[in-house]
């Protein structure tokens, strides 16, 4: 069952979450202004709110790996030789590992994939 959700948030995290970006040359740059139709407060584009929305969802993501990696490494130390436990920390604390190298590698592919495509306004740094 943990293989099949591993696989799943794998492959949703892969293809699903750079979709914006792909799709930031039909929406981000429509001719409608956003605040001047609607009261976002100084957002002028969808484009911009997803800019918005990324850099808070890494550092939340971050959080959530440096978190899970010391619950695993916890367990490790306080399994006391018992070997399901001891089992049990380490692929927390692999999990944990490869979430953190997942998110590395969507932070690449964010920071540096729309500049090679030429999309501007995208940046993960601000």
């Amino acid at each position: 069952m943990k293989k099949h959700f591993f696989i799943l948030a794998f492959l949703l995290s892969v293809f699903l979450y750079p979709i914006p970006y792909t799709l930031y040359p039909l929406f981000a740059q429509a001719p409608v202004d956003l605040g001047k139709e609607y009261a976002f407060g100084g957002i002028t584009s969808v484009g911009e709110a997803f800019g918005y929305l990324v850099t808070p969802a890494f550092s939340i993501a971050g959080v959530a790996v440096v978190i899970y990696f010391a619950i695993g490494a916890l367990r490790y130390m306080m399994s006391g030789g018992d070997k399901q436990a001891v089992e049990s920390a380490r692929k927390m604390i692999t999990h944990a590992i490869i979430g953190f190298i997942l998110l590395i590698a969507m932070f690449l592919i964010l920071e540096f994939l729309p500049e090679y495509f030429g999309i501007p306004g995208v940046s993960v740094i601000k």
